[in-house]
């Protein structure tokens, strides 16, 4: 099972648009018979989108050859520990996200903004008949800005499993330094080294 929670805010021209959110719990499940495995996905969690799921992955299997190089499901097994959830970015709502967005916009002066903020907490579970159980929660925040006008851009971008290693004003702040240094940048035509030709 893979679960996903998650909302992006957008902006362009310095003003948000597009608010993104998405709610999806998406179930693989492989069937194995005799050396013949089939494999169904759905995102109908209901009892009757299982009872559907397992008929689909067996019928599957009925009709594989059987595969002589499948090593079988996994065993039990007790995976390591991996950092990555932080209680604070997985309950950040549609508002905080807009929040961080419009503090990023404010950030770049002058120069209009475009870009986003995302943040969302993902859920891994792996459940087999060998007996192996396993989960994982991770969260993930990131924001990009692009700062952009008439004859100047600048980009940057921070990325975290936490908001609170991202800084939306920080980011913006760079990505308008950046567009400040371009002004009045020109073509420079390719020179050929004399001793190379």
């Amino acid at each position: 099972m893979h679960s996903e929670r998650s909302g992006l805010a957008r902006f362009a021209a310095s003003t948000q648009h597009q608010p993104t959110l998405v709610n999806d719990t998406v179930v693989t499940l492989r069937a194995v018979r005799n050396g013949r495995v089939g494999v169904a996905v759905t995102n109908r969690t209901s009892d009757d989108g299982l009872r559907e799921l397992a008929a689909r992955a067996a019928d599957a299997a009925d009709r594989m050859r059987e595969d002589p190089d499948f090593s079988g499901l996994a065993e039990p097994a007790d995976p390591p520990k991996v950092e990555g959830y932080d209680d604070e970015t997985a309950a950040l709502g549609p508002d905080e996200q807009a929040q961080r967005a419009a503090a990023a916009i404010a950030s770049t002066g002058e120069t209009p903004a475009y870009g986003f903020f995302t943040s969302g907490v993902t859920e891994l579970a792996v459940v087999s008949t060998t007996g192996l159980e396993a989960t994982q929660q991770l969260t993930d925040a990131t924001v990009l800005v692009l700062a952009s006008a008439e004859g100047r851009s600048g980009y940057a971008t921070q990325t975290s499993s936490g908001v609170a290693g991202v800084d939306p004003q920080e980011c913006a702040a760079e990505a308008a330094e950046k567009a400040e240094r371009t002004k009045g940048a020109r073509e420079v035509e390719p020179r050929v080294d004399p001793r190379r030709s």
